[in-house]
């Protein structure tokens, strides 16, 4: 900060109370002076360290949230499988008949598997952060997250030791009924479901499920009024909190038309399964989906690659998709091998692979698909786009799924 103050001037000083009095204005501005500059970065010093304490504090109850919300989920998944496992308990000819996704849903039930994963990071972030602890200046907010951490612990100690959580079926049983399981693969078996259902094992751990599903209820019940008691305390309202969590994630710029144009290649699709989106300057698309599949009959992968067509336009953040109506599928099995001995059972199944696929084109023509808006965002480097898809579940909650696509070519 510049600040002006008046010298003395000792042509002037004819008397002595002149010059104390010009000494003395002196002090006076030049104390102001120190004041205003060291009292003023102190001053923007501490209003920091109590944002970043507050921003602190907004992480840690995300955190309570993000958990909370996990266990109310595998509270309801308790809830749901229970009574399925439940009714087939009690009606076992009825197996044959339910659904591949039912079936699946049951095995994967029955399995050993870990229902609730700690991710500590915000914790280590938290009690490596003490010093933060003082811009937070709020003893009962830091004993209550303290609280949640040490409890997270015990639950997550509790459903993996206790006799109510283990599942009947050990890893090494699992692996052994796989040996047996059509394609090696237990979500077909209904065979050995329809044996397992009379397994005490089995009826015990069906006994308990909903004693598990009130356990974890009870559990976010406790975890959120801590939440709530901690965003009162520290007069933090959902709205202020939402808007931290967009802030967070919220990576990269908007994307604009021209730096779209090209063809962009999907990230989370590996191996031989490809999904690209060429966008075009006259503001048309093609989306081309393809997905390998193979065969104990030959060695190597068949592909169907699905082929889309429409507009597109970016209005604000948002990259707009309009499909035309219908798609086209085809087929590729040049990659395949296979012996002499298996050439006609090759040759029939490749038959009936081209007859689905037909089928699949015939009905998909009149196929409509919907309008995708996804809110668009490219990185620095201008080769990786983000497309966060948001759904809506069967509980009416917002799931947002993040996909990144990279530049294949311009």
């Amino acid at each position: 900060m510049n600040v002006k103050f008046r010298m003395p001037k000792f042509q002037k000083m004819t008397t002595k109370g002149g010059i104390v009095r010009e000494m003395t204005m002196t002090v006076i501005a030049t104390s102001i002076s120190i004041v205003l500059t060291f009292g003023t970065a102190a001053y923007i010093e501490n209003r920091q360290k109590k944002e970043a304490g507050r921003q602190m504090a907004m992480m840690v109850i995300h955190d309570m949230d993000v958990n909370i919300e996990a266990f109310m989920e595998g509270a309801k998944d308790q809830g749901k499988k229970g009574e399925l496992l439940d009714y087939l308990i009690d009606h076992p000819d009825q197996i044959d008949s339910i659904s591949e996704d039912s079936l699946a849903m049951v095995w994967n039930y029955l399995l050993n598997e870990e229902l609730f994963m700690i991710d500590d990071s915000k914790e280590k972030i938290f009690n490596s952060s003490q010093e933060t602890w003082k811009t937070i200046d709020n003893p009962m907010f830091i004993d209550l997250i303290q609280d949640f951490y040490l409890k997270r612990r015990f639950y997550q100690e509790y459903m993996t030791t206790e006799s109510l959580f283990r599942t009947p079926i050990t890893n090494e049983e699992e692996y052994a009924m796989m040996l047996n399981a059509p394609y090696y693969y237990l979500g077909y078996d209904r065979k050995q479901l329809r044996t397992l259902v009379s397994d005490k094992r089995v009826r015990l751990f069906a006994a308990y499920s909903l004693s598990r599903k009130d356990y974890m209820e009870k559990a976010a019940g406790d975890w959120q009024r801590m939440s709530d008691q901690c965003k009162f305390i520290m007069d933090i309202s959902d709205e202020e909190l939402k808007a931290y969590i967009d802030k967070q994630t919220k990576t990269g710029e908007p994307v604009s038309e021209s730096e779209l144009i090209g063809t962009w290649a999907d990230v989370s699709t590996l191996g031989d399964n490809e999904e690209s989106i060429t966008f075009n300057r006259d503001h048309t698309f093609s989306h081309v989906v393809t997905r390998s599949t193979y065969s104990s009959a030959f060695s190597g992968p068949v592909f169907y690659t699905r082929h889309y067509h429409g507009k597109w336009r970016v209005v604000g953040d948002s990259l707009i998709r309009e499909y035309d109506k219908g798609r086209f599928t085809d087929l590729d099995t040049t990659q395949i091998s296979y012996t002499a001995a298996m050439r006609d059972s090759v040759a029939k199944l490749i038959t009936q692979l081209k007859e689905r696929v037909a089928k699949f084109n015939e009905t998909d023509k009149e196929l409509v698909m919907e309008r995708r808006s996804n809110a668009a965002t490219i990185d620095k480097s201008g080769n990786k786009i983000e497309l966060p898809h948001v759904t809506i579940g069967e509980d009416g909650k917002k799931n947002v799924v993040y996909n990144y696509m990279i530049r294949k070519k311009k």
